[in-house]
Protein backbone atom coordinates (compact mmCIF):
# COMPACT_ATOMS: atom_id res chain seq x y z
CA UNK A 1 0.00 0.00 0.00
CA UNK A 2 1.49 3.37 -0.97
CA UNK A 3 2.43 5.89 1.71
CA UNK A 4 0.09 8.88 1.98
CA UNK A 5 1.64 12.09 3.24
CA UNK A 6 -0.13 14.39 5.68
CA UNK A 7 -0.62 16.92 2.88
CA UNK A 8 -2.25 14.28 0.70
CA UNK A 9 -4.53 13.26 3.60
CA UNK A 10 -5.54 16.88 4.06
CA UNK A 11 -6.32 17.16 0.34
CA UNK A 12 -8.42 14.00 0.44
CA UNK A 13 -10.34 15.27 3.47
CA UNK A 14 -10.95 18.64 1.82
CA UNK A 15 -12.09 16.98 -1.41
CA UNK A 16 -14.51 14.74 0.46
CA UNK A 17 -16.03 17.73 2.28
CA UNK A 18 -16.40 19.62 -1.00
CA UNK A 19 -18.16 16.65 -2.59
CA UNK A 20 -20.61 16.43 0.31
CA UNK A 21 -21.16 20.22 0.08
CA UNK A 22 -22.22 19.74 -3.52
CA UNK A 23 -24.57 16.91 -2.53
CA UNK A 24 -26.18 19.11 0.12
CA UNK A 25 -26.58 21.96 -2.36
CA UNK A 26 -28.24 19.57 -4.83
CA UNK A 27 -30.68 18.28 -2.22
CA UNK A 28 -31.61 21.82 -1.23
CA UNK A 29 -32.02 22.96 -4.84
CA UNK A 30 -34.23 19.98 -5.71
CA UNK A 31 -36.41 20.38 -2.63
CA UNK A 32 -36.65 24.17 -2.34
CA UNK A 33 -35.41 25.76 -5.57
CA UNK A 34 -34.16 29.35 -5.38
CA UNK A 35 -35.65 29.80 -1.90
CA UNK A 36 -33.04 27.36 -0.58
CA UNK A 37 -30.05 29.20 -2.08
CA UNK A 38 -28.97 30.80 1.24
CA UNK A 39 -28.81 27.33 2.81
CA UNK A 40 -26.66 26.06 -0.05
CA UNK A 41 -24.23 28.90 0.61
CA UNK A 42 -24.12 27.92 4.29
CA UNK A 43 -23.20 24.35 3.36
CA UNK A 44 -20.08 25.59 1.58
CA UNK A 45 -18.91 27.33 4.77
CA UNK A 46 -18.62 24.09 6.76
CA UNK A 47 -15.56 21.91 6.17
CA UNK A 48 -16.05 18.98 8.55
CA UNK A 49 -16.84 16.04 6.28
CA UNK A 50 -18.31 13.85 9.03
CA UNK A 51 -20.71 16.56 10.20
CA UNK A 52 -21.63 17.40 6.61
CA UNK A 53 -22.43 13.75 5.93
CA UNK A 54 -24.80 13.66 8.93
CA UNK A 55 -26.33 16.97 7.83
CA UNK A 56 -26.92 15.60 4.34
CA UNK A 57 -28.63 12.49 5.70
CA UNK A 58 -30.97 14.63 7.82
CA UNK A 59 -31.77 16.95 4.91
CA UNK A 60 -32.99 14.03 2.81
CA UNK A 61 -35.91 13.70 5.24
CA UNK A 62 -37.02 17.35 5.59
CA UNK A 63 -40.34 18.52 4.20
CA UNK A 64 -40.04 22.30 4.58
CA UNK A 65 -37.47 25.07 4.29
CA UNK A 66 -37.90 26.15 7.95
CA UNK A 67 -37.23 22.55 9.00
CA UNK A 68 -34.05 22.54 6.88
CA UNK A 69 -32.95 25.86 8.41
CA UNK A 70 -33.44 24.41 11.88
CA UNK A 71 -31.23 21.44 10.99
CA UNK A 72 -28.50 23.77 9.73
CA UNK A 73 -28.73 25.66 13.02
CA UNK A 74 -28.46 22.39 14.99
CA UNK A 75 -25.27 21.56 13.10
CA UNK A 76 -23.98 25.10 13.79
CA UNK A 77 -23.30 25.76 10.11
CA UNK A 78 -22.24 29.43 9.84
CA UNK A 79 -24.86 31.79 8.50
CA UNK A 80 -23.30 34.53 6.31
CA UNK A 81 -26.20 36.91 6.99
CA UNK A 82 -25.21 36.91 10.68
CA UNK A 83 -21.61 38.02 9.97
Amino acid sequence: MPHVTSMERLGIKKGRAEGIDEGIAAIIEIKFGQAGLPLSERAYRSKEAEALQKLMERLKQVKSLPEAEKIFDEFAVPNPSNN
